[in-house]
């Protein structure tokens, strides 16, 4: 499914026939799609099974961003009024351009509620003695369950996951920014990116780089790395990331590049 998603997605939003004029009904249509495509083809190994997804999508001066799941894009923009003076590569402020779907977001945990659903942590029985009846303890952080109370999820939107709807929707959440000449890159990055670079440390990453597949790749290298620290190289999240340079005025389309660690990530 990985493999299907991000030309599936492309593909529909690409000929989907509101693009220019509504970018923002193209955008849920091309993820809509793949959800459906997802279901008719691979509907067993679905069933348990789903992805993330993030495309961003520009328009002249305006940007779209959809998202399902925790793959985030983050913007860097320049704290100054004009583009740096050569001496060494700008100061860049990281912006959120997209917000995580995760069970513990208060709008995103009254949806599920509302429609039904169950949020709560995991629960582990802990001994309290000899012949005493276990305690269950709350443990992890809260997740989205299936009807089985078997099965919790720790995103609230997502491609796939058959099992959790109608609960983890594959309806993106689709923001709007009108570009500036301050607004530099975009980096768009799958979770497990985010789980070991904050936004501020990928964008001054990617601010060194000329080359956007440079960027990306130093911020996989990182991720990689600290994923590989932190759990003695027992696991490691999907690790992908991909840089945009972002130009105004008569210059062609935006440069980017990406490059994957682990299996998955951004569209």
């Amino acid at each position: 499914r990985r493999r299907l998603r991000r030309p599936r997605i492309a593909k529909h939003l690409f000929g989907h026939k509101d693009l220019h004029t509504n970018p923002v009904s193209a955008l849920e249509s091309a993820f809509l799609d793949t959800q459906q495509k997802i279901e008719r083809t691979h509907n067993f190994d679905a069933f348990h099974s789903g992805t993330t997804a993030i495309a961003a999508y520009r328009h002249r001066n305006r940007l779209y961003v959809a998202n399902v799941g925790d793959s985030r894009a983050v913007m860097g923009c320049g704290m100054g009024s004009s583009r740096g003076s050569g001496a060494g590569p700008e100061p860049l402020r990281a912006v959120e351009l997209s917000s995580d779907h995760r069970p513990d977001r208060e709008d995103e945990k009254r949806r599920i509620l509302e429609g039904g659903g169950v949020v709560h942590q995991s629960t582990i029985p802990v001994r309290q003695g000899f012949g005493a009846p276990p305690r269950f303890m709350r443990v992890g952080p809260e997740r989205v369950w299936d009807r089985t109370g078997r099965c919790g999820l720790c995103v609230t939107r997502s491609l796939g996951d058959l099992c959790m709807r109608p609960w983890v929707t594959a309806i993106p959440e689709v923001t709007e920014r009108e570009l500036t000449t301050k607004d530099r890159l975009i980096i768009l990055g799958s979770d497990g990116v985010w789980d070991r670079l904050s936004n501020q440390e990928a964008v001054d990453i990617a601010a060194r780089h000329r080359d956007p597949a440079a960027a990306a790749r130093e911020i996989s290298s990182v991720a990689r790395q600290r994923w590989h620290q932190q759990t003695q190289g027992q696991m490691s999240d999907d690790i992908t990331a991909v840089v945009m340079h972002l130009e105004f005025g008569a210059t062609p389309p935006p440069t980017r590049a990406s490059s994957r660690g682990a299996a998955g990530g951004a569209t």
